[in-house]
């Protein structure tokens, strides 16, 4: 079990870094998705929940699911 804490949080760690480095703009999406080992679509949640940009809309979906 404090393994576990400990890998969660070295995650957590990760992801906020990745996250201060997607802010800045010195990354992308997919390159924090994968320097942290989540999914894309994961890595975007991310940054939509702590207000990153991800310059791809709802509507930029729906015109590319049609």
């Amino acid at each position: 079990v404090k393994m576990k804490k400990v890998n969660n949080s070295i995650k957590e760690r990760k992801i906020k870094k990745a996250l201060e480095l997607l802010k800045a703009r010195k990354i992308t999406i997919r390159k924090a998705a994968k320097l942290t080992d989540v999914s894309y679509v994961e890595m975007m949640d991310f940054a939509s929940k702590v207000g990153i940009d991800s310059g791809y809309s709802l509507n930029d979906l729906r015109k590319d699911a049609e």
